[in-house]
């Protein structure tokens, strides 16, 4: 089996929706130095809240949030590589700057093409997530005449062009299906059924399910902190498909089965 790395999930925006955000420097280093120890091999830093009906920040704002924290991360866990969550390019170039190893772009650079460019420049990891429309709308349900995997892939293929035109290699960017954007409960569940179908893409693919909605409405679990369960179980099947990226709250849940996964696979 594929052995995929965890992202852990650093919110540094309170009105995070899975209620785990921080905004205490010392709060927010120990978070990161406790999910590096569980075994984390990258931590996600994400300055913006993008549960539905969260405010947009300005870039002025994002940084704000994140100067300095990047560098001191980088310092106290050198080990760890460190990924920007923003789909802003000014943010995206001072995270880079400080360090950081990889760009978490919700919007595949619908939001702000001229973020391409500083990945480019450094030649860093791109994940390339698909959403729909504007960060206002982006969680309201689409239909997808062509099915859901049919109608992702066509945006991914699409969206990939733009990456390579953009000067990045084709080996820089990693596709996020993006589980709870624009898509319902059903749709999640073929889409994670159905994450095969965007294998031959010939991209890693990176999986953000964490204590999402669709979770709570399988389960009937309404608090996001109480979905890490359901939220294991979907880890295993997203393993048992190969991905090769997976982001989530609970580090210690996920490398608990990792460890399960790998010792009863056949083709370990």
């Amino acid at each position: 089996m594929v052995i995929p790395k965890i992202v852990g999930i650093l919110n540094i925006s309170p009105e995070s929706f899975s209620g785990d955000g921080l905004s205490d420097r010392p709060a927010i280093l120990a978070r990161a130095k406790t999910m590096t120890e569980e075994g984390a091999d990258i931590i996600d830093i994400g300055a913006q809240s993008t549960r539905p009906g969260a405010k947009e920040l300005s870039a002025e704002e994002e940084i704000a949030r994140l100067k300095g924290l990047i560098a001191e991360i980088r310092r106290a866990s050198p080990r760890v590589s460190i990924s920007i969550d923003t789909t802003k390019s000014e943010v995206a170039a001072l995270a880079i700057e400080e360090g950081a190893d990889m760009v978490n772009d919700i919007s595949g650079a619908r939001f702000d093409g001229k973020i391409l460019a500083a990945i480019k420049e450094k030649k860093i990891k791109y994940v390339l997530m698909h959403s729909q429309g504007s960060f206002a709308d982006m969680h309201k349900e689409y239909v997808y005449d062509a099915g859901i995997v049919q109608e992702v892939r066509q945006y991914f293929i699409r969206r990939i062009q733009a990456c390579l035109d953009a000067g990045l290699s084709s080996e820089q960017v990693i596709l996020d299906p993006g589980f709870g954007f624009s898509k319902n409960a059903e749709q999640n569940a073929e889409l994670l059924r159905g994450l095969g179908g965007l294998r031959d893409l010939g991209h890693e693919i990176y999986i953000g399910l964490s204590r999402k909605r669709f979770i709570g409405t399988i389960t009937g679990e309404a608090a996001a902190d109480r979905r890490d369960n359901g939220t294991t179980a979907a880890h295993m099947l997203a393993m048992e498909r190969g991905v090769e990226y997976i982001r989530t709250h609970n580090v210690v849940f996920l490398k608990q089965a990792i460890d399960v996964m790998k010792a009863v696979s056949i083709s370990k």
